[in-house]
């Protein structure tokens, strides 16, 4: 637990430090989808659309998401490594390395996707002829329940062992699959410190964007103001994932001076922590 409050402090440190850039970055690269989205999910739509619009934001979050996704990689990298990166090269570079982070992300999500279709078909059924006054409604609903949580812890698992190949891709210039390789095998030793992480960041981003509803919605704020506004500190705060997986890649593959120990690349225990 030590060691996951430390790496969540270090990612907060970043965010503070740069927070101006990380702000001016999403606004630059990030305000078309949240236009986008603030329009479609605000207008008026018949029962026939209603699946449409819920698969929208995750259609729009895969394929537009590895513009800015992209130039935050790049711009942590260049301030980890001490290289430039002015505000003047974000939109090119993401352009560029578009095809390929969105290929990382098809393929990390893929499994994800597989899972969850093979968990709907096998309980469909089961749920299509569930009986509430059947004495094996209970056992049913549990069995389905416990199916569900397992494909979730599945999901995740599967999701912060490939959470790193973007950065191999991206930072580091390896092949698709490489990059995709290299995260499952280099994830093994942090994988525990990585979903506490993540459960953390999740659970803290959660709260704040629902304290920002109330607020939004105690202040007489409505229509497509509170999603706009909303959306907008979703992809800011967003970016404590990447500063997060960020640090992790660097514990798995050092970017810091020659001299550091080796150690910590296995353990991800940093000298002074142990």
């Amino acid at each position: 637990m030590r060691l996951v409050l430390r790496r969540l402090t270090e990612t907060l440190a970043f965010f503070k430090a740069y927070a101006l850039s990380i702000i001016l970055l999403h606004l630059m690269l990030g305000l078309p989808l949240v236009l986008f989205y603030t329009w479609w999910t605000g207008r008026p739509t018949g029962g026939e659309e209603v699946q449409t619009l819920e698969l929208t934001p995750f259609l729009a979050n895969l394929f537009y998401e590895p513009i800015y996704q992209a130039a935050l990689i790049l711009f942590i990298h260049r301030k980890i490594t001490d290289k430039p990166f002015p505000a003047t090269l974000w939109l090119g570079s993401s352009l560029m390395a578009y095809p390929r982070l969105l290929a990382i992300n098809i393929s990390r999500q893929l499994p994800v996707f597989v899972l969850a279709i093979m968990f709907l078909v096998v309980v469909s059924p089961l749920i299509a002829t569930l009986n509430p006054q059947s004495p094996t409604a209970l056992p049913a609903t549990l069995i389905i329940l416990g199916g569900g949580v397992l494909v979730g812890v599945m999901a995740l698992f599967i999701t912060v062992r490939l959470c790193l190949a973007q950065f191999y891709c991206i930072a580091d210039g390896l092949p698709i699959v490489a990059s995709l390789q290299k995260s499952w095998r280099n994830t093994a030793p942090l994988a525990g410190q990585i979903i506490a992480c993540v459960i953390f960041l999740f659970l803290g981003i959660f709260f704040l964007l629902q304290a920002i509803g109330a607020v939004l919605a105690a202040i007489g704020i409505s229509g497509a103001v509170p999603g706009f506004i909303t959306m907008i500190f979703y992809l800011i705060i967003s970016s404590l994932f990447t500063i997060t997986y960020y640090r992790f890649y660097t514990l798995a593959a050092p970017v810091a001076p020659q001299g550091q120990e080796q150690d910590d690349k296995q353990t991800g225990e940093d000298s002074d922590a142990r």
